[in-house]
């Protein structure tokens, strides 16, 4: 009996969860539409997590859930772009061991940005020099695709 001890113990041992500081970050979340004054859950969009480079990536689906991890470290930038051309937003979030975000991100159509009062051309721009001031490489495909949404406008 006593040989078969070391065995229990070690399978106990790796059961037992990691402590939340040892843990990489996780941003997790739903996302939406708002269309015509109406909110609707947005399977698709395309979730980047930077720090300078792509850090981790994932799309929504199943009622706009998604749930990515990176490793931890300096404060992300996280990029949701809809798969409709919707109007992209940003997220800066920290990045410490353990944390865990609870995001919940509104994407609007072009018409309903323009509605609404807010220069398209200017808000991308904005969104863009955001991901650059955090160190994101100019020619990323991301900036590349933004700046031709960008242009689309201006």
């Amino acid at each position: 009996m006593v040989r078969y001890v070391p065995v229990f113990l070690l399978l106990v041992l790796m059961s037992v969860p990691a402590p939340a500081y040892a843990q990489d970050p996780v941003v997790s979340g739903t996302t939406s539409l708002l269309a015509q004054g109406k909110y609707e859950p947005l399977d698709g969009v395309e979730i980047t997590v930077y720090r300078k480079a792509p850090a981790g990536q994932t799309k929504s689906k199943g009622l706009g859930a998604f749930s990515v991890s990176f490793a931890a470290g300096t404060p992300v930038q996280v990029l949701f772009r809809g798969p409709k051309g919707e109007l992209p937003a940003l997220q800066s979030l920290k990045a410490d061991r353990g944390t865990t975000h609870d995001v919940h991100v509104t994407l609007f159509t072009v018409e309903d940005a323009k509605k609404a009062g807010i220069n398209v051309y200017s808000y991308i721009r904005a969104l863009i020099d955001q991901l650059l001031a955090s160190g994101v490489d100019p020619k990323d495909p991301q900036i590349l695709s933004l700046r031709d949404l960008m242009n689309k406008y201006g």
